[in-house]
């Protein structure tokens, strides 16, 4: 078009909130900002919300459901997915975040929020980069910095951005990863605007590509999903997404949303570098899992040296906590209680494998913990129909799909020091 590229999603219209605020090195939320902005963008039909912003990746635990002054930010986005755009769920894509091996999206309680769509990063080469965080709750992965090449983007104006130009070649981390996806979500909903929320994961999910198969971090699930804590269920394909998009049967025709949980587990259970198993047998059975969520308290000194898997009814086993060494800084060094979100478990159906529960798997590599406090909650569908979802066909580790290399876009800054959050809205 003669001024540097046309984006993913050329018709959308942008609104741009400023909620961050303070200095780069002491960046605070302003929460009643954002708690007001999806509060007013709840009722647009047509719009996504981009965020590459979070809680700073120094280690911390951090974020709705995790800390108590959250409470009103969480009310928020609980709110904006159930009555977002009239009942059919508000769409938050967040960035998962910069910290590397050693952080985790699930001590990000934005982007690991039950209602959020996370997005992790790929480079040029299909590898993760090796800033993308790893966590059970990342929903799939898009370019970014990495490889040979970063992102070509638009720019803020003049001396302000990365060059003075306005347009940049370098912009990276999974601050511009996110937005494209929000970009490929507004063009799913210029094509099928009925679409809702849990249709939209779904398609991303089924739609997205396996990028470096031989990770051995891959696993296929028992809906025959396969998914990463590294690339979620895969890197994005807009036209994979387009195309499933045409054909897909809605959530409110396939079965009725719910939710349940166990009751909660009690003790002082010593670990063991063995591994601890809690079994949870009461968990309600769901025709169609969308996610599962474990709140687990441990008493340890140093959180790295817990390991924590969840295991479904159909033996799918979900790895939620990683090796991290004590010589690693971690602003949050002890245990943290708090819930950790896995959507590997997406599509699975725990009403064929009853009386099967649901298995929390504790490891302590010192031996200097005990377990105090545990609980499951799943979330899915009690009627799904028995009939697979349209997916499309992945490529074979040699075919690559459509690669994302130029976005005209939207994000400005680096994840944790970002000033504006951006809402992609579609023009009408």
């Amino acid at each position: 078009n003669g001024r540097g590229g046309c984006g993913i999603a050329p018709n959308a219209t942008l609104a741009g909130v400023r909620l961050l605020v303070g200095s780069s090195t002491d960046v605070v939320i302003a929460d009643d900002a954002f708690e007001q902005t999806l509060d007013e963008f709840a009722s647009d039909e047509q719009t996504v919300l981009s965020n590459s912003w979070g809680p700073p990746d120094d280690g911390r635990v951090d974020g709705p459901g995790v800390r108590e002054w959250y409470a009103r930010v969480d009310a928020a986005l609980t709110r904006f997915e159930v009555h977002g755009r009239e009942g059919k769920g508000g769409i938050a894509v967040f960035a998962a975040g910069n910290g590397g091996a050693y952080d985790n999206v699930n001590d990000d309680g934005f982007a690991s929020h039950p209602g959020t769509i996370a997005v992790g990063s790929v480079g040029d080469d299909g590898r993760r980069t090796y800033f993308s965080e790893p966590g059970a709750c990342i929903d799939l992965v898009a370019p970014s910095n990495g490889g040979w090449r970063a992102i070509t983007t638009t720019d803020l104006m003049g001396d302000s951005g990365y060059s003075n130009n306005n347009h940049t070649d370098t912009f990276s981390g999974t601050s511009a990863s996110a937005p494209m996806v929000a970009g490929a979500i507004a063009i799913l909903l210029s094509v099928r605007p009925t679409l809702t929320l849990r249709d939209v994961r779904h398609i991303l999910a089924r739609s997205a590509h396996r990028t470096h198969p031989q990770d051995p971090a891959w696993i296929t699930n028992d809906a025959g999903l396969a998914f990463s804590p590294w690339y979620g269920f895969g890197r994005l394909d807009l036209q994979g997404a387009v195309d499933l998009a045409a054909s897909w049967q809605s959530s409110n025709e396939t079965g009725d949303a719910a939710s349940g949980c166990s009751a909660e587990w009690y003790g002082q259970l010593p670990l063991t570098s063995e591994g601890v198993h809690v079994p949870f047998f009461d968990v309600p059975e769901f025709g169609e899992v969308e996610d599962a969520a474990l709140f687990v308290d441990v008493v340890h000194p140093w959180r790295g040296d817990v390991l924590i898997r969840l295991v479904s009814p159909a033996n799918t086993s979900s790895v939620l906590t990683w090796q991290v060494p004590n010589t690693v800084s971690l602003r949050d060094g002890a245990f943290v209680p708090h819930t950790f979100h896995s959507r590997a478990f997406l599509g699975e159906n725990t009403t064929r494998h009853a009386p099967v529960g649901w298995v929390l798997v504790v490891r302590d590599l010192t031996e200097r913990g005990h377990l105090r406090r545990a609980r499951v909650c799943v979330r899915g569908l009690h009627n799904a129909s028995n009939a697979p979802h349209p997916m499309v066909p992945t490529p074979a580790a040699d075919d690559e799909p459509r690669t994302l290399r130029l976005a005209l876009w939207i994000g400005i800054g680096i994840f944790g020091l970002i000033t504006t959050v951006v809402f992609a809205a579609l023009a009408r």
